[in-house]
């Protein structure tokens, strides 16, 4: 008999044992279920700017960029555009003597210019600590300019519109006190009524004041 109360008192110490266990296991459970749980600050998503708006100083005329995607931006320039040449020639006459010559061409030309560009490098840019206010990152983009009757020309080749499309790649960047610097070359397809269709290098080089949100830095090189 005193076996048997012995036996049944273990049994039952084991089991408030096993029962006072699951009771501070469950008390857990709730407990973590009830503590709130820290979230992750989420991180910033990297981005251009939605609008920009520069005054060019060269060439003299407007730039509105405008964001499409988080590195996608289409810009507009309406400016005084110039355009340069350099040539030698070369004139041989009948009594075998030959004469060469050189010419210097320069044109004035209202233009209109549009970009389609992809900022490729603006997280790397960031991760390095180099500040991206003003979309200041490189970029790959898709020119279309539109020039018309030119304000002065020497160019032997006169002509009232001309465009020229093409692939290039480019770089901005905006420094201290707003100042803003764009470079991009590419090749480009095009034509004017002049000398008709050609194929011809183009880029594009322009500095000036942006105007950007104030609470963001101006860039790094």
């Amino acid at each position: 008999m005193k076996n048997s109360l012995l036996a049944l008192l273990f049994c039952c110490s084991v089991y408030n044992v096993f029962s006072y266990t699951s009771l501070e296991d469950s008390l857990v459970t709730i407990r973590e279920e009830i503590t709130p749980q820290k979230e992750e600050p989420a991180k910033s998503m990297i981005s251009v700017e939605k609008h920009l708006l520069s005054l060019q100083i060269f060439p003299t005329g407007l730039n509105y960029e405008t964001k499409l995607a988080a590195k996608h931006t289409f810009s507009v320039q309406a400016q005084l555009g110039y355009s340069f040449a350099f040539g030698i020639s070369k004139t041989y006459y009948s009594n075998g003597t030959s004469k060469s010559s050189s010419s210097a061409y320069i044109a004035v030309i209202p233009q209109v210019v549009t970009n389609y560009r992809f900022y490729y490098n603006l997280a790397k840019r960031d991760r390095k600590g180099k500040n991206i206010a003003g979309n200041s990152g490189n970029y790959f983009t898709i020119i279309a300019a539109f020039g018309f009757k030119p304000a002065y020309s020497n160019y032997p080749n006169k002509f009232t519109f001309a465009t020229v499309v093409g692939p290039a790649w480019g770089l901005h960047r905006t420094f201290k006190k707003n100042i803003d610097l764009n470079f991009s070359i590419g090749l480009g397809y095009g034509y004017d009524n002049g000398r008709g269709s050609y194929f011809a290098p183009i880029s594009n080089f322009s500095f000036g004041y942006v105007f950007i949100p104030k609470k963001q830095k101006t860039a790094k090189l």
